[in-house]
């Protein structure tokens, strides 16, 4: 009867432990994003840009890099404990560019993404400023994620005939000047 009864406690105990691993809070999860610097290079047309990332239930993470008109999405993996440093080498400065911080386990993925805009020349105390070049939109254009242009539209509410997607927006002036880029996500 107690090897009967010590048989089922280490059946029940086996049976607890696989279930508490399948709890939903088993998935991974980005807690922050701190200490976001940029970094001049011996290029005045590139800079480099480093940030610390906080997570949690996962044993590494995967950085995405993607540069507005590069056809290319670079992938970067990090074997640190979290907190883990970054450090991405070289990214334009006339172009946008989608930095995606990724940590995945066998439960799930946790995706955050990292705008930066384009930067412009100014510099102050040997910091890059960003360029916030207040105008007026005329018309915005469409592209694909490949660069394929697609539409062009007068406003943002026109999206609503396109299916679930990530799209990249350019907004214009009048001029037909590109005011900013934009990558959006369509649900």
């Amino acid at each position: 009867m107690k090897k009967l009864f010590a048989s089922l406690f280490i059946v029940m105990a086996a049976c607890c432990h696989i279930s508490a691993q399948n709890t939903p809070g088993s998935a991974p999860k980005i807690i922050s994003i701190d200490n976001k610097q940029v970094h001049d290079t011996e290029y005045a047309t590139y800079y480099d840009f480093s940030f610390d990332v906080t997570y949690k239930g996962a044993t590494s993470i995967t950085i995405g890099v993607e540069e507005e008109y590069n056809p290319y999405y670079d992938i970067i993996h990090i074997n640190e404990p979290s907190p883990a440093h970054v450090y991405l080498k070289y990214l334009n400065r006339g172009r946008m560019t989608w930095v995606d911080v990724i940590a995945e386990n066998e439960y799930g993925k946790d995706t955050l993404t990292i705008e930066l805009p384009v930067m412009s020349e100014d510099y102050a105390d040997g910091l890059t400023s960003i360029d916030k070049s207040p105008a007026k939109t005329d018309h915005i254009d469409i592209y694909s994620l490949d660069g394929r242009f697609m539409k062009r539209i007068k406003s943002i509410s026109e999206l609503s005939s396109f299916h679930a997607c990530t799209l990249l927006l350019q907004y214009f002036n009048n001029k037909n000047q590109l005011i900013r880029s934009k990558k959006i996500k369509l649900k």
